[in-house]
């Protein structure tokens, strides 16, 4: 199988720097050149158009090659024709048919005369001066690739060289000329090293994966061809300029400045980012460019690298010589420059894809988990239980380390969940009972704003004492939320260090979005269950109302029949007493039949008002229920007991009237027999608020205590305590429109104690 160009050029080009050292005449030059030309390009025929630049026009004194092509003959150099461009431009020239050298005139039929169809010329430069044309011909059509243009650009700067040389040696005489020849030999010599250094640079950078290990590869060429250098390649970043390799011989104090990032406003930084162009520096000053530590230099030399118009990166050299960058220092700087940005290009663009395959892959395992989760847990309404499972996932994506979920408690973040050691058995204690204050720097700012907060390096001692948390090198933390609406933080914490990619960021937000999703699903189960809890409860009011109308107010309107009946008798026979009792009864059946419609509808509009629920202080309402309650049962002197009290989330008119329910009916059952406390307080739980009424009056019998709070059902007789029945059932409607629940506690002669309960996450609809 034959090699490629890419295979068998560094190994040609590598002899034919051997051979042109060991030249010292201008034939062994050019059979050198040539027969290292024709072999790696396999061209038909290679010729040398050596010129002598004495004459004006430039005149073409020598062709020489393999294969000469009898075209390009001695002669003036015309203007216009290939030959006459390439030494005015100084640029190589490809030509797509037979090239008119002036000194012939081809045939404008290339096969008319065999003439091949592809040729390419090349200048032979020396510094300013002009030693002539490699000219090649291709026996058919050739593309001619970037690569294969730059080993030719290569390759001729080695032969005009080499042809300096052959000359000088020509020329040298007495000792003056040899320690001239020893001299320029030294250059060669130096100009070979730079090749072999070239050689060893393209050879090793085919097989680079990585940027950061072609960074290194352009670090040890610098270092080869540059004696003395020391070498930084930088990678834009949002707001700096971040080392990704540097020269192992960078002192620590700079490394230290230089891993902080560059800003962009860095002179030469932003001279090369503004122009794209390479910038040579001779005479840096500290004080100018704004970069500690570095005085020892002088010369600097930054190459940028552009990608879509922009640049992206810059590979930079420092010297510390006061010397100016001579021409050749400059020229193997841009030659490493140009291979440097194409193999950067293509690994850039390598690494970029496979850093999307990778995120890609990793939101895949991130989704598939969540929807395992959301399969396997479709039935959990239990958010911590979620929050655990969401935890689990994220952290089997990342090195060891622990995540801690938190919610707002009165004063302070609370604990809620936790997986994994955190490390340190004080830090563990710290946490589980005294949670974090709620301006701790790793929870307040992304509460504040929603925008998860990455830390490659975790800022020790912030959040909790420094020599609890030294183990911890990386953490982030995200906003959980629900229906829009945050409902607590979760962070993580790494023991190792990390620098948080584009990957890692990706996947763990979108571990979060689906998060907040099954936590949204997970409250609309539970809200599709109290509903249908709600429609039961609505079902057995309106049994309880069907009954009513049959049963409780039967017994007004017969009291209103039957009396009005009495009265049209006792009327009829003139007693007119016994006409005013009659009545009378009838008026306060009826008043009592009035009574307990309105209770119903009181009832009834509970069910279907709208709850506006946002933050309450509970001993406010409590305060105004108080009152209430003093107003209703003016003869009432109770002792009042009142503890504690939060803020609950809650729909200001409906709770009040909760609550002015309660303290009434405790004014409303007191005990003749014994003065009358009423005690309130309020108890946190793990997910709600429960407030209790404690009274000293009559109490009831537990046994019944389930009837208490149906729709007018009553364990005293209307003698004993007047009443519709409704008020503690309207108490149970308006708790379970809010997610809470009731409860009642009694003894008969001992009192009575009821308790509600309050979420402390409202409900998303409280329609």
């Amino acid at each position: 199988m034959s090699e490629t160009f890419a295979e068998t050029a560094p190994r040609i080009l590598h002899r034919l720097t051997e051979t042109l050292a060991a030249a010292r005449t201008e034939a062994a030059t050019v059979d050198a050149a040539l027969t290292a030309i024709r072999s790696a390009l396999r061209a038909v025929t290679a010729t040398i158009l050596l010129v002598d630049a004495d004459t004006t026009p430039l005149t073409v004194r020598a062709p020489q090659g393999l294969g000469v092509n009898p075209l390009w003959p001695a002669g003036p150099v015309r203007p216009g024709t290939p030959v006459g461009d390439v030494l005015t431009r100084r640029e190589a020239l490809l030509v797509e048919q037979r090239p008119d050298t002036g000194a012939t005139d081809p045939s404008p039929e290339p096969d008319a005369r065999g003439a091949p169809a592809v040729t390419a010329l090349l200048p032979l430069l020396l510094d300013t001066r002009v030693l002539g044309v490699v000219i090649l011909d291709f026996g058919g059509p050739h593309h001619v690739t970037p690569e294969e243009v730059r080993w030719l650009t290569t390759v001729t700067t080695q032969i005009a060289l080499a042809f300096d040389r052959a000359a000088l040696i020509d020329r040298l005489d007495g000792q003056g000329a040899q320690r001239q020849l020893r001299s320029r030999t030294a250059e060669l010599e130096a100009e070979r090293a730079a090749s072999r250094a070239f050689v060893t640079f393209a050879e090793a950078a085919s097989h680079t994966q990585t940027v950061d290990e072609l960074g290194q590869l352009a670090m040890s060429t610098l270092g080869a061809i540059l004696p003395g250098v020391t070498a930084v390649v930088y990678a834009r970043a949002d707001s700096a300029w971040m080392p990704l390799s540097w020269s192992a011989a960078l002192p620590a104090d700079l490394l230290a400045v230089l891993q902080r990032g560059l800003p962009l406003d860095t002179p030469i930084m932003a001279q090369t980012a503004a122009t794209r162009q390479p910038v040579f520096l001779n005479g840096w000053t500290e004080e100018e460019q704004g970069v500690a530590h570095t005085a020892q230099y002088h010369s600097v030399a930054v190459f940028p690298v552009v990608q879509q118009g922009t640049v992206t990166a810059v590979l930079s050299a420092a010297l510390p010589t006061e010397a100016p960058w001579t021409d050749a220092q400059r020229g193997l700087v841009l030659a490493l420059g140009r291979s440097f940005t194409l193999l950067y290009d293509r690994l850039a663009a390598a690494q970029k894809a496979q850093q999307e395959r990778d995120e890609a892959e990793m939101r895949t395992q991130a989704l598939e988990a969540f929807a395992v989760l959301s399969r396997d847990l479709s039935g959990e309404t239990d958010r911590y239980a979620l929050v655990r499972r969401a935890q689990e996932i994220m952290l089997s994506l990342l090195t060891p380390g622990y995540a801690l979920y938190w919610e707002q408690a009165a004063d302070h973040w609370s604990l809620k969940s936790q997986v994994g050691d955190i490390g340190n058995p004080d830090l563990q204690r710290l946490v589980d009972e005294h949670g974090l204050p709620l301006d701790a720097p790793a929870l307040q700012s992304t509460w504040q704003t929603g925008r998860p907060k990455y830390q490659d390096n975790y800022a020790q001692g912030a959040d909790t004492p420094a020599d609890m948390i030294r183990h911890v090198h990386a953490a982030t933390a995200f906003r959980v939320s629900v229906y829009g609406q945050p409902v607590g933080m979760l962070a993580i914490g790494l023991f190792d260090q990390r620098v948080w990619t584009p990957v890692d960021r990706a996947v763990l937000e979108t571990a979060i979005y689906s998060l907040g999703l099954v936590l949204e699903r997970a409250q609309g189960v539970e809200e599709l269950a109290r509903s249908n809890s709600e429609l039961r409860l609505a079902n057995q009011e309106l049994e309880a109302f069907a009954y009513s109308a049959s049963h409780d107010l039967r017994t007004p309107v017969r009291h209103v029949k039957g009396f009005t009946d009495l009265a049209v008798k006792a009327l009829k026979q003139q007693q007119l007493d016994k006409v005013t009792r009659h009545l009378e009864i009838v008026s306060q059946a009826a008043e009592r039949m009035t009574t307990m419609i309105d209770a119903m509808l009181v009832l009834s509009r509970m069910g279907r008002a709208t709850l506006e629920v946002r933050p309450l202080q509970l001993l406010s309402v409590v305060e105004q229920a108080q009152q209430d309650a003093q107003l209703e049962f003016p003869e009432a002197d109770p002792t009042w007991d009142v503890g504690v009290l939060p803020t609950v989330p809650a729909d200001p008119g409906t709770l009040q009237q909760v609550m002015t329910n309660l303290l009434s009916n405790a004014l409303k059952f007191a005990d003749p027999g014994r003065p009358l406390t009423v005690r309130i307080w309020a108890e946190e739980r793990e997910r709600d608020w429960a407030v209790f009424v404690q009274d000293t009056g009559v109490g009831f019998d537990q046994a019944y205590a389930g009837k208490l709070f149906g729709a007018f059902q009553r364990l005293h007789t209307q003698h004993e305590f007047a009443g519709t029945g409704v008020g503690v059932a309207t108490v149970k409607r308006i708790v379970a429109r809010h997610g809470g629940q009731v409860s009642a506690d009694g003894q008969e002669g001992q009192g009575a104690t009821f308790g509600f309960t309050l979420p402390k996450t409202p409900l998303r609809r409280a329609e």
